[in-house]
This record gives C-alpha cells, structure tokens and sequence, in this order.
C-alpha cells in the first residue's frame, strides 16, 4: 500500500536546485519589472508629448472656445490681465512643461500687442475690456503695453478696465481706459519707483571672507554689496537719479491717461495707500463695484452684443491683417530677423541652462542674420545686465560685421548695462525704453580671499609656485601692491577698449563718452539726453525704424525670418522627423532638469542670485556688469505673431 506524505511547500532548507531556481525567478520577475517601468515611462512621456503638441498647436486660442462658435460682429474685447506677462521668447517645451507642473501661464507681449493694433482697426470690434488682476511685468513691458492701448484709445473706441487691487504696474495700465473701477476693498498702493539694494559685506567679514575689488570707473558699483553694508555716495547719487527719472516717467504717464495735473499725481505716489474710497474721492478710479457687475455695466454702456476674449479674437482675425501685409516674391522673398539676447553674458553655459547669453549661441545666429540675403534688416532685442568682458567682445565684433552688412537696430529690455550695452554699441540705431536701465559703461575685476581662516577656523593654505603672484593666487592672502598694479593695469585697458568701442558706434569722440561713463547707470529717458541712445521706443518701434532703414514700407507687415539652428525643444525635434528619436534622446536631459526645478522649486533671494553670478562670472578677471538691485528681469514668453 502506497502512501502519500504531504509535501511542506515552506521548506527553510532548500536544496540546491531550488536556490537556482529562485534566483532565476527573482531575476526573470526584476527584468520583468524593469521592462514594464520603460514602458510605463515611455507610455508617460508620450502622453506628455502629444498632450504638448496640442497644447503648442491650439496655444493662442482659449481651450473652451470653438473656432467656429467665436462671434466678433458688434462686440467688446476682454483682455484678462493675469500672471507673468513677458518681452522675451520662451522655450515651448519649456513652457508646456512649466504648465504642466501647475506653474502660472506666460503671456507673450507680442500677443497682446498685435490683438490690440488688429482690434483698433476692426470695425467689429467696438470697445476694449481690461480686467487687471494680478499681472507680473516689468516696467518696460507696462509702458510698452501702455503704448498700445493708448492707440487703441486712440481710434475713438472706448476702454474700461476692472482692477482688483491698485498696484503701481497694474494702476499704470488701467490709467489708459476712460472709465475704472476698483473692487469695493481692493485698495491701492501706488509709491511709485521704489529701488531696493541688498549689502552683506558684514555677513561675509564674519564668514571670514573678503573682496578685493578693482574697478575703472567711479560709479562702477557691482561688487559694492560684497564689500560694504550700505551704498557709497556715488551710488546713491546714481540711483537717486534713476529714481527720480522713473517716477517723472510714471506721473507723466498717470497725468496723461487721467487727465489730471503733474503736481496732483507727484501727490498721490508720495501718499502711496489708498482705500478704494479713497481712491473714488481723489479721482484715481471713477467707479467701486465687484469685477461681474461692472463688465454688465461697460458693456451696456458700450452698447455691444457681445463679447470675445482676446485669445480668440487673436485665432480668428488674421484677415484684419491682410491689407496692410507686404506682397514679397515667394523666389526671392522680403524678411526681418528678431535676434534675443537675455541674460548675463558668460564665455560658457552648460546645455540645459537657458536665460544666459554665450558667444558660441548668440554669434552663429548674428552670422546667420548676416549671410541670409532674403533678410533686409535685424533687430537685436538685449536685456541683459552684463558680464563677461570677453564674451561681449567677441559677441560685439559680429554686431559690428551684421551692422555694417545691413540695417541693426538694437531694442533695449528692461535692462541693457555694461556688457549689455558694450554689445549695443556697433548697432545702426539703437532704441530704449524710457525706463530702461542703462549705460554703466565702466569695467570691474574682484578677488576673493580668506586671509582670516588660519585664526577663524584653523586653515591653513601653502601655494607652490615660481610666479610673482603667489599673494594673489593664494586663498589665504591679500593681493600683493604689485598684484593690484598690475589687474589695475588691466582693468583700465579694458575700460579703455570699452570707451573706445562706445565712442566709434555713437560717433563720438573718446573724451565726450569718457565723462558720462565711470560706470553710471542711466534710465533711457537719460540716455537719450546724453547721447548714448537714439530713439525712444519698444520692440514695435524698433521694427518700424528697422523697416525705414532698409527702404520698406514702415506701414506694412512683413515675414520674420526662423533661425534653423541646434534643436533646444520638442518641437524642434518635431520639424525634423528623420532623427526624431535621436533629437528627442538629446533633450532628454534639460527635460529632467525641469521636472527637478518644478519639483523641488528654486531659491529666489538677492544673496544667491548674485552669489550665483559672482561664481559664474569669476572665471574672468574683467567683468562688465552692473548691481541691478531689486530690478529682475522675467522669463519669457513666446510672442504668436508671423511679422513685423
């Protein structure tokens, strides 16, 4: 008789056979898994991609709007005001991925500005809607911005704008529409230019660190923060004329879009707050009531039908566009060049990193500009606080050959200083804003040391070297008086050069430039004064007189030439489908370092910035950079319009 055992199936003694074959099993079921994880992966990041292609496609239109179901005849215009809204191009794959990780929506400044022209001279459209909420922007977009709703003021159609609260960037806006009206507890807060300057040479004394700096130019105070705990005398005096031509600029325009004396205004910015029925008393607004109430009012007051919201309008208008479009040979055809210069200006960048500018990205677009026959005429578009001196040198010797192949106008950001305008000085016009920042013509080098370690902490440094500056390549030293004669010697070459270069573009001699350069900033409205710009003006402006320059008709639209360079987006890996996938494995790393930057955010103070900075640009020892304080620039935005 046969008898059957149960087999214990928990054996805590397996025999070798089994030891194979669960190492096999873990094996089979890890490659299982690390297969399955790919593709889960691949599934995500294409969902992400066809999701970004949508996106990129339908970008100007409002998602909940149907092409065909927007009506225009006998309507208003709203413009909603809200989140960054920027001068600069963006990265669309950048810009999808920022949405996608629940950062605001950037507005192109371009967008608005060609709703805005289109809309002024559509008979459809009978009047404009503002509602301001939170708009973050720069100064010389507002008064950019501000322009065009002036025109559109202009045409005789009426403007009414909502704000929530009355901020000094959103109050200028609003200032262009007849009628506003201010939610019944928003209030304001109005002070006008208010520069803030951050010093911790103190915090850094008891680090036990110290700058030496070396500088050309007695306003040149961009290592000033670095070595001191307040601003010099020169600095101030500096600054307080760039406030003083800001706030000039600011009332002038309030005075304007309300119609009131300079004085009253000057008045109202040294008060600052305001209540919201405050503000209806003293005639900063017309109007308290909530944001639904008041669009019913504007637009039975406007008498219209209906309303079209600008992203809409902008899809379904281009035939607006169609008389005053350039008619150019499709064989031998009639263009214009944008070229973006952001950021400070460095010899090296690494290949995620963007908002920078490196001779190695900007040159061969200048080169391009410059060897493309169809295009008549460029506009450099800077906004950049400085940097390298030899990275803005050699950037500046292609401005000069693009300049001297065809017309060059330089339109000046928020900021154009030091390096920034080294690089504008070759240009054939040059055209800012009123509230630009400026000049800063002047050279500064800085070492770092930390001769106070050996008693603070106990370190100790020992250099070996048969060089006469051992003190100044020694961490643990101060720079030797033979060291700082001869980086003085330096340094004033380069200011020398820079001087020079300035005098040859603007025609002027050495000495005139000498005395309003030593480093000083300046607003645009100054610089115009002084010489050191031609025009006042934003990117519109500059294309217009770049039209004029090239013997083309200023009224007309026409065609902007692409640069065809390295794919840097998805979308440029979309234009070239034959190295689709290569082009896409190429991104995959500046595509991980956004999803880092989205997830774990950024530190956003004035300390690591320029810290940043500092470190960054300490490669070089003669920095053309100015200490642009509390003044940020944005990051961009991709502008949906075909011409100029």
């Amino acid at each position: 008789m046969t008898q059957i055992q149960d087999v214990d199936t928990d054996m805590t003694e397996p025999t070798g056979g089994n030891r194979i074959l669960g190492f096999f099993r873990t094996l089979f079921f890890s490659v299982l898994g690390f297969f399955a994880l790919i593709g889960v992966t691949t599934s995500l990041l294409l969902g992400l991609l066809i999701y970004g292609i949508v996106k990129h496609a339908d970008y100007v239109a409002t998602p909940s709007v149907l092409e065909d179901s927007v009506t225009i005849e006998n309507s208003m215009l709203t413009m909603t005001l809200d989140g960054p809204i920027v001068a600069q191009d963006a990265d669309p794959a950048e810009r999808f991925f920022s949405e996608l990780m629940g950062e605001p929506r950037v507005t192109g400044l371009a967008q608005l500005l060609t709703t805005l022209r289109r809309a002024s001279q559509d008979e459809r459209v009978k009047a404009l809607y503002l509602d301001i909420k939170q708009p973050l922007i720069d100064l010389t977009t507002v008064f950019e911005l501000r322009r065009a709703l002036d025109q559109f003021r202009a045409s005789g159609k009426p403007v009414y704008a909502s704000l929530q609260e009355g901020g000094m960037g959103s109050y200028l806006l609003a200032a262009s529409a007849q009628q506003i009206n201010l939610s019944p507890l928003g209030g304001m807060l109005i002070p006008g230019p208010v520069l803030q300057l951050t010093y911790f040479g103190p915090a850094l004394q008891k680090l036990g660190l110290e700058m030496e700096v070396f500088r050309a130019g007695k306003y040149k105070s961009a290592m000033e923060p670095f070595t001191s705990a307040a601003p010099s005398e020169p600095t101030l005096e500096m600054y307080q004329d760039i406030e003083s031509s800001l706030r000039s600029e600011m009332i002038q325009l309030l005075a304007k879009g309300r119609s009131k004396e300079v004085d009253e205004v000057s008045e109202w910015m040294k008060r600052s707050t305001f209540t919201s029925q405050q503000a209806k008393d003293m005639g900063l607004i017309d109007t308290m009531a909530y944001e639904t109430q008041w669009r019913e009012s504007a637009k039975e007051s406007a008498a219209v039908e209906h309303t079209v919201e600008w992203r809409a309008y902008l899809k379904n208008s281009e035939e607006v566009d169609e008389s005053i479009t350039a008619k150019t040979d499709e064989k031998e055809p009639t263009e214009l060049a944008l070229i973006q210069a952001r950021g400070d200006i460095r010899m090296q960048a690494a290949p995620t990193e963007s908002g920078v500018i490196v001779p190695e990205r900007l040159i061969p677009r200048l080169k391009w500009a410059r060897e493309t026959d169809s295009i008549k005429a460029v506009v450099l578009r800077i906004d950049s606080p400085g940097g390298s001196a030899l990275a803005s040198d050699l950037i500046w010797d292609e401005v000069r050959k693009l300049a001297e192949a065809k017309p060059l106008v330089v339109s000046m950001g928020a900021v154009a200083a030091s390096g920034g305008y080294y690089i504008a000085a070759p240009a054939t016009m040059i055209m800012a804003d009123p509230v630009t920042i400026t000049g800063s013509i002047g050279v500064i080098g800085a070492a770092l040391n930390g001769k106070a370690f050996p008693d603070k902490y106990g370190v100790h440094f020992h250099v070996v070297t048969t060089s006469e500056r051992r003190d100044y390549f020694d961490f643990g030293s101060a720079s030797s008086e033979a060291d700082r004669e001869r980086l003085a010697e330096g340094i004033d070459e380069v200011y020398r050069t820079f001087v020079t270069k300035v005098a040859a573009g603007r025609k002027k001699d050495f000495e005139g430039i000498d005395r309003i350069a030593q480093g000083r900033v300046y607003t645009g409205s100054r610089a115009l004064q002084l010489g050191l710009v031609d025009r006042l003006g934003g990117q519109a402006e500059a294309f217009r007189a770049a039209k004029e320059l090239a013997g083309l008709d200023p009224d007309k639209l026409y065609p902007l030439a692409q640069y065809r360079g390295k794919p840097t987006s998805i979308f440029d890996c979309l234009n070239n489908q034959d190295d689709l996938f290569q082009c896409l494995q190429s991104l995959q790393t500046r595509i991980g370092t956004h999803f880092m930057r989205s997830a774990f955010g950024q530190v956003e103070s004035q300390a690591r910035t320029q810290a940043e900075r500092l470190l960054k640009l300490s490669r070089d020892s003669d920095i053309l950079t100015f200490w642009p304080g509390s003044l940020s620039m944005q990051q961009g935005a991709e502008p949906a319009v075909r011409g100029y």
